[in-house]
């Protein structure tokens, strides 16, 4: 069974994320933060990462950028608060090396359409 990692500052936006995840048979973990997350990522084994971006603390560009230095082959999904302010944060992420960017809120295909095509790859 394959392992996400969901980091957000929002608790119910981490636990609906888990839930759609769940639902498609994924086991899941969940962080508040990127420190936080980072921690959890040298004691356990993770397939893939879906963070938010704007958060407090080190937000999800830094963390990106520190995944795609240390972890280069783990995929990233980058998830960012919808309306048109966002999409340059998630254009930000993908250049940063993201895998892919979903904005929020999203519908459970938008989430797990990605997370299946870089799990299944």
């Amino acid at each position: 069974m394959k392992t996400a990692l969901v980091i957000d500052d929002h608790v119910w936006m981490r636990r609906l994320a888990c839930e759609f995840l769940q639902e498609r048979s994924y086991e899941t973990i969940e962080a508040c933060d990127c420190a936080t997350a980072l921690g959890m990522l040298a004691d356990v084994h993770v397939d893939i990462v879906i963070t938010d971006i704007l958060m407090a603390g080190m937000d999800g560009m830094e963390f990106i950028a520190r995944l795609q230095r240390d972890r280069p082959e783990l995929p990233i999904v980058a998830v960012s608060a919808g309306g048109g302010a966002s999409r340059p944060y998630l254009d930000t992420a993908l250049a940063l090396g993201a895998s892919a960017a979903v904005e929020k809120p999203f519908e459970p295909h938008e989430l797990l359409e990605p997370v299946d095509r870089l799990l299944n790859a």
